[in-house]
């Protein structure tokens, strides 16, 4: 995918291929119903929330967030993985650059573009919130539960923790070499999928009528570019965005694959880009390399879009009109006015000076010369 959808594309194509090698055939399934579940319109900004940590919403579902004014994470990766291998036993201790990760998944022009639902056009378009008390620009949307959390805020040892408890629950009746070889390759991701500014990363497993399904689901903040040009402009209750649907491929590196062997997966996927108001762009990204399920996924994402609300503290406000000067009317004296010697006082109009010659009489204005 070109253009501002780059970084994550990468983000989202690594996930699928993480999972794909590290996942598939094992573990526990979420039934299908967990992401069908429909949504309700409840206001994302209120009391109910009030962090941007993955906040529950019941009726609603998960509600993620970013906020501009939050602090860049630092890099926790290799630290993670230490302290996973520590809880979990011994093991390969592997970074990003030796897997050859991130990967980047390319489109599949031979292939037919996979159908979108279509995004109706709200008829009451609210837009951005206006929250002049609070700084910053935020972003609010909800998710569909079922989608675990890869990234989760804090420091090394939140992320290992959370990790494996994802990694016992994904990877549940699996060897627990599998849990901590996923877990970890996750953690060793985690530092460049932040820094492509990914605030969510999710992987979805469902059982769909007794066979395996996957999706990965992207949210990040990137800096504004010209969007893909097979992009389409759609209206969402929080404003204009572009969608563009394609399928593609994603390569799985040969050393996460058992046979050593690199091999390419087909994908779907759909990125969305929302502008937001301090000049940057909300992407969001779902991708699966399965395929035949697309329209359960599509629909899905959908519901995703048509969550999003966005709130910032408004222009900044423009400069008024002078107002009168409101008080007592203060006369300035002459420039020559000396101060000890009393009041000043306002000099006489100038008198009319006295003409020279021979006064004329003016006749009444009745005078008859001839009589």
């Amino acid at each position: 995918m070109p253009g501002n959808g780059d970084a994550t594309n990468q983000v989202t194509a690594t996930v699928d291929a993480v999972s794909e090698a590290l996942l598939s055939g094992r573990g526990w399934l979420h039934p299908a119903a967990s992401l069908t579940t429909p949504t309700g319109r409840t206001p994302l900004f209120s009391p109910a929330i009030t962090t941007d940590e993955r906040h529950i919403l019941p009726g609603t579902g998960a509600v993620i967030s970013w906020t501009s004014t939050a602090q860049p994470p630092a890099p926790v990766g290799a630290a993670a993985v230490r302290r996973i291998l520590e809880r979990l036993g011994p093991g390969p201790e592997p970074t990003a650059d030796a897997l050859h990760l991130p990967v980047t998944a390319e489109p599949a022009p031979a292939d037919p573009r996979p159908a979108f639902p279509p995004l109706t056009t709200p008829t009451d378009r609210p837009g951005p919130h206006l929250t002049p008390d609070t700084p910053g620009v935020r972003v609010r949307l909800a998710i569909p539960a079922v989608f675990h959390p890869l990234l989760v805020p804090g420091d090394a040892d939140a992320l290992a923790t959370h990790l494996i408890e994802t990694a016992e629950e994904v990877l549940a009746g699996a060897p627990g070499t599998a849990r901590r070889d996923w877990a970890t390759v996750t953690a060793a991701t985690t530092d460049a999928a932040r820094a492509a500014g990914t605030f969510f990363a999710g992987l979805c497993r469902l059982d769909l009528a007794g066979r395996e399904s996957t999706a990965s689901l992207i949210a990040a903040v990137i800096p504004a570019a010209e969007p893909p040009t097979e992009a389409r402009e759609v209206e969402l209750p929080c404003g204009p965005a572009t969608v563009l649907v394609e399928a593609r491929t994603t390569p799985v590196p040969a050393q996460l694959s058992t046979d050593g062997r690199r091999r390419l997966i087909g994908t779907a996927a759909a990125l969305a880009l929302i502008p937001l108001p301090d000049t940057q762009v909300l992407a969001l990204q779902l991708s699966t390399p399965h395929e035949q399920d697309w329209e359960l996924y599509a629909a899905a994402f959908a519901g995703i879009l048509h969550s999003i609300e966005i709130a910032w503290p408004g222009p900044p406000p423009t400069p008024e009109d002078p107002q009168p000067t409101k008080g007592t009317p203060v006369r300035i004296p002459p420039a020559d006015w000396d101060p000890w010697s009393g009041t000043p006082t306002t000099p006489e109009p100038p008198q009319p000076t006295k003409g020279k010659g021979t006064p004329v009489q003016i006749p009444p204005a009745d005078w008859d010369p001839w009589s």
